[in-house]
């Protein structure tokens, strides 16, 4: 698989290695098939932090790392820990969407609920890997949950 980072502008994190390492905590029955990643600043017609492209030969998504903070876009990127909680939460959401499209059994009005819940478990075995977030987990938890509560995050 190959990530394309198109993001334009300094970040304080790589990017393609972050994703990469996100990888670690997805099974290969999930990814089969799946043969690109797209990474840029925005959706310019949308507001949603990511995007599934079910193409029957190159299956792909793309990840729009400003949009994760709108409209303080450039908040979230400049702090790396929530910066990469989101990148990973929409990574593995659209990873959720990629398996459902392998796995044909799943009813089309479950599509978004299961992606967000194949997400969610991800996202918790991933940050728990970060040992500073052990230490400190129930606050930047409750932080995550406040942030997607009070809308810094725009849900697909």
């Amino acid at each position: 698989m190959r990530i394309t980072n198109n993001y334009k502008g300094w970040r304080p994190i790589n990017l393609e290695k972050a994703v990469g390492n996100m990888f670690k905590f997805v099974p290969s029955e999930y990814t089969r098939g799946l043969r690109k990643i797209y990474i840029y600043n925005r959706d310019p017609e949308k507001k949603m932090p990511g995007r599934y492209l079910p193409d029957k030969i190159s299956p792909s998504f793309e990840i729009f790392v400003d949009n994760f903070f709108h409209p303080y876009p450039k908040l979230g990127i400049l702090i790396p820990c929530p910066g990469k909680a989101y990148i990973a939460e929409t990574l593995y959401h659209e990873i959720g969407h990629h398996y459902q499209q392998l796995n044909k059994q799943i009813k089309k009005k479950y599509l978004e609920t299961y992606a967000e819940k194949f997400s969610q478990k991800l996202v918790k075995k991933y940050l728990n890997s970060f040992l500073f977030i052990k230490v400190l987990y129930s606050p930047f938890l409750l932080w995550f949950k406040l942030s997607k509560l009070i809308g810094i995050k725009n849900k697909k």
